[in-house]
């Protein structure tokens, strides 16, 4: 099964991801989502009492800063 991408003015293409990780706009999505959930997270974080020395899973990821 192929998956759809979406083309410059919103035609479907067959064989192409629409979130490539490859794509021109990659890296303005991640900062979009970096700066949309960044704060929160390190907020939550904080409260849970991790601390330096500790070790965590990290399940989610982003532009890696």
């Amino acid at each position: 099964m192929e998956i759809l991408g979406v083309a410059a003015g919103g035609t479907a293409v067959e064989g192409e991801y629409l979130l490539d990780s490859a794509a021109a706009p990659t890296g303005q999505r991640f900062s979009g989502l970096e700066a949309t959930f960044d704060g929160a997270t390190f907020r939550y974080q904080a409260a849970t009492g991790i601390g330096a020395g500790w070790s965590r899973w990290e399940i989610g990821a982003g532009g890696g800063r």
